[in-house]
């Protein structure tokens, strides 16, 4: 081996084989890729080994592709660094303790005069602070509007359901009052009905009574048994009006029914 060395020292390097007599140069193609001849097409495919320590020789591992195969020691396992090309040079990825990637958003994606924060700050300007409306804004436009329509709307507290019935009419004419409502409170009634039970009527006629004077919604005049009266639209009644009920030509112990239905609204 010191002749060797002699021979060679101060000119090119090469790769040498040995060939278990004389050391010969491992041929390579223009790539310097190894060359290998196989001189019996039916040989096993040609492996090249390589000598690990303490364990011999081994052969080497190449991936389908030809590549040969590294793999890193226990040492090594964990100092793999991701990059990124820029176009001109490699930088290592970032992340962070939690291995999240980090990424800077260099521009943004929002189209001009998005709701950013500070196009915000201009429309609060605007438009006035909903907690507070100024006047002249769209805000206090607003409110005065929504109190002009709450003032003009009835607003339903409640259904009226109104029932009376007398088992023992008098002979002729009978007269039924149901009580309107108490103190501020308004019904709107929407369907009144009178009904003889028992036996026929000259006339029957539904209204209101103010204690004075009867207000005539619906008459009608010879009425069967069970025919009865119905009237339907819409009568505010207040503190003052009685629901009025007036049946005519009635015999002695008529069962005499009568009912009222609507709602109650704001006065």
């Amino acid at each position: 081996m010191s002749a060797i060395k002699a021979a060679i020292a101060g000119k090119i390097m090469t790769l040498l084989g040995y060939d278990g007599a004389n050391f010969q140069n491992v041929k390579v193609d223009a790539d310097g890729k190894v060359f290998i001849v196989t001189e019996n097409p039916e040989d096993h495919p040609v492996l090249i080994y390589g000598d690990v320590e303490g364990n011999g020789v081994m052969p080497v591992m190449v991936a389908p592709t030809g590549e040969l195969v590294c793999v890193l020691g226990a040492e090594f396992e964990n100092h793999v660094v991701c990059n990124g090309y820029t176009g001109a040079d490699f930088y290592p990825l970032l992340i962070d303790a939690a291995r999240h990637l980090q990424i800077d958003v260099v521009s943004s994606a929002l189209p001009a005069g998005a709701a950013t924060w500070a196009y915000q700050v201009q429309t609060m300007g605007f438009i006035g602070t909903p907690a507070t409306p100024k006047a002249g804004t769209v805000n206090k436009r607003l409110e005065t509007l929504h109190t002009d329509i709450e003032s003009l709307l009835p607003y339903y507290r409640g259904r009226v359901m109104l029932r009376s019935f007398d088992d023992d009419a008098g002979l002729g004419t009978n007269l039924i009052l149901i009580p309107g409502p108490v103190g501020s409170e308004v019904w709107v009634i929407n369907t009144m009905s009178a009904v003889n039970m028992t036996s026929g009527t000259t006339s029957s006629c539904i209204g209101l009574f103010d204690g004075s004077v009867y207000y005539y919604l619906h008459s009608a005049g010879a009425l069967a048994a069970f025919a009865g009266l119905s009237w339907s639209g819409e009568a505010v009644v207040t503190s003052v009006e009685d629901l009025a009920f007036i049946f005519r030509g009635c015999a002695v112990g008529d069962d005499l029914l009568c009912t009222a239905f609507g709602y109650v609204r704001k006065p």
